[in-house]
């Protein structure tokens, strides 16, 4: 870049000098007429050269602020392909590794939410099939309970009827 733009203003220094040497030959009469010719070419020449300049230095870093911006709205697909050979190209080139760093990010974001996501739902059919058996098994139990209840009940029955056969039988 400092070579670029040390060679545009020799360019114009260039330029100018040459100009003011041509209306130096033109105006050779007049020393006012020469003063106002080489003020009014050395005026135009700045203009457009800066114009010029600008134009030129600035085109490349409207390519990457415009990439930049469609970046920032999600696009990490973009590439910017600026061959400059200065400083230019290499913040385009880092630009280009930023983005595919964070298109790789993103992408391992997505897989890891996706394995997550996954797990979750096997982890949420475990507990699913876990609530039914600790139902099943509660009401297994329950049946249990009911039928021991039931059979103490019998040998309470039995108890009592085997002691009043026995009274029976102590009587006859």
């Amino acid at each position: 870049m400092r070579k670029k733009l040390a060679f545009a203003f020799v360019s114009v220094a260039l330029v100018a000098g040459l100009s003011n040497y041509f209306i130096v030959a033109l105006f050779s009469d007049s020393a006012a007429s020469t003063a106002a010719g080489l003020a009014l070419a050395d005026a135009l020449i700045g203009i457009l050269a800066g114009i010029s300049l600008s134009r030129y230095f600035t085109r490349h870093l409207k390519d990457l602020a415009t990439a930049t911006s469609r970046m920032s709205k999600g696009d990490l697909t973009l590439k910017v392909d600026i061959r400059t050979g200065d400083e230019i190209e290499e913040l385009a080139s880092s630009f280009n590794l930023m983005v595919g760093s964070l298109f790789n990010v993103v992408t391992e974001v997505k897989t890891t939410s996706q394995q997550i996501f996954a797990s979750a739902q096997s982890l949420s059919a475990t507990a699913s099939e876990m609530n039914a058996s600790t139902e099943e098994i509660s009401s297994t139990v329950q049946n249990i309970a009911r039928d021991a209840e039931s059979q103490a009940e019998m040998v309470n029955r039995t108890t009592e009827i085997t002691r009043a056969v026995a009274s029976s039988t102590e009587e006859i």
